[in-house]
């Protein structure tokens, strides 16, 4: 997304420090971060100075003169209900992360920020930070949250915390692709040719010959 789309799409949010604990969620990985404030880089294009990261991630309200009866919940509506509604909104399979939020945040908070996730889609989304590929719908939902200074700390936690499955399930995984790796090593030391053996010195070879216990008697004068 464009300079123009992303102060469009957010305000307030501050970018803390890079402490994090990482959560894989298929191609996204989203992070608790830490909460001291780093100074942001200010970057440069087009001869211009472009606003710091803070102030370009920052949230603001979605649009409010856009109706979201697709979605089929309101702020009313019961906790399985909108944890269903924004799941499928966004196209995340990761059920129980949602749930957390909906738990932490209540329906109209997380509901505002599926709005605004909703938003920033169809104003054509947002990159990760590498401009590598686009963000996920279920990925930018997440952002926001994880970027909001209306979020706490200890809500954030709340959210992206790493159950005791979990953690079993990410060292199976690492475990799993430390064995394969080894595997792969090995595989390709053994597919390696030998090096054919260099040929023996002859002069060596003299050398480890006996000489023979031969007298040679002087001719007779």
């Amino acid at each position: 997304v464009d300079e123009s789309t992303l102060n469009d799409a957010l305000s307030r949010t501050d970018v803390k420090s890079a402490k994090a604990i990482s959560i894989e969620c298929d191609v996204e990985s989203y992070s608790i971060e830490d909460t001291e404030s780093q100074p942001s880089a200010e970057l440069e294009t087009e001869g211009t100075k472009r606003k710091s990261a803070k102030d370009r991630l920052s949230a603001r309200e979605y649009d409010k003169s856009i109706p979201r009866t697709h979605l089929g919940v309101d702020f009313d509506s019961s906790g399985p209900e909108v944890v269903e509604a924004i799941a499928k909104c966004l196209n995340e399979d990761k059920i129980d992360i949602i749930d957390r939020i909906v738990t932490t945040l209540g329906t109209k908070r997380a509901l505002s920020f599926c709005y605004l996730a909703e938003d920033i889609e169809n104003r054509g989304g947002f990159f990760v930070a590498d401009g590598s590929r686009r963000r996920t719908p279920g990925g930018v939902f997440l952002t926001l949250i994880r970027r909001s200074d209306e979020v706490t700390k200890a809500e954030k936690k709340a959210i992206f915390k790493e159950t005791d499955q979990e953690k079993l399930q990410r060292k199976k995984l690492l475990k799993a692709e430390k064995r394969r790796l080894k595997r792969k090593l090995n595989a390709d030391h053994d597919s390696q040719p030998q090096k054919p053996s260099a040929p023996p010195d002859e002069d060596e070879i003299l050398e480890d010959i006996p000489s023979p216990d031969v007298t040679i008697e002087a001719p007779d004068a």
